[in-house]
């Protein structure tokens, strides 16, 4: 609770339009480049130490799909956080008004559901299911508790009862499902 409040604070500071744009580019960087690479690394060792793979075409039949599809999601709700909540995924430069329009209204989490598809499909390619498999649950579960220990509270602090009616109404992570 008490981090929540501290990246709190930290957002309610003024950004610069040139700030708000570094932030998005420094996250999408940590997003899209750091954290894949990350993620290969691992699954590489998974493939070394497990016997079971699925056939080479499995991995490109799921792994496609996944980054595509995982990335685009990704893509659009930073491009609706950008455009509707005029601000960014980074508590160092967050959205000004709660956002509830394009994968928003469908999920509470769109970015980080997306993110977690195409880790999974990124690690599916580049080693195999189980690695993908892997990186799927481990960005869920870092997303997760980040989404509850430190963006609730922060969003909680900044928009009050209308977040509050958003969460309950919003499916948290994968849409559809309470």
């Amino acid at each position: 609770m008490a981090i929540g409040k501290l990246v709190a604070k930290l957002a309610e500071k003024e950004r610069s339009q040139h700030e708000k744009t570094m932030a998005l580019a420094l996250g999408s960087v940590l997003a899209l480049v750091v954290t894949p690479l990350l993620l290969h690394k691992l699954g590489k060792w998974i493939r070394e130490q497990t016997e079971w793979s699925a056939p080479r075409w499995a991995d490109y039949v799921l792994g496609v799909p996944a980054t595509v599809g995982g990335t685009a999601l990704s893509i659009w709700a930073v491009i609706t956080q950008w455009k509707h909540g005029e601000g960014s995924p980074l508590p160092i430069s967050p959205t000004e008004k709660l956002v509830t329009e394009g994968p928003y209204k469908h999920t509470q989490n769109p970015m980080q559901f997306g993110w977690s598809i195409m880790n999974f499909g990124i690690s599916t390619l580049c080693n195999s299911v189980l690695a993908g498999l892997a990186s799927f649950v481990l960005t869920g579960a870092a997303s997760w508790g980040y989404q509850k220990f430190v963006e609730e509270p922060e969003l909680r602090h900044r928009f009050g009862s209308s977040y509050e009616l958003y969460r309950k109404r919003t499916s948290f992570l994968i849409p559809g499902i309470w």
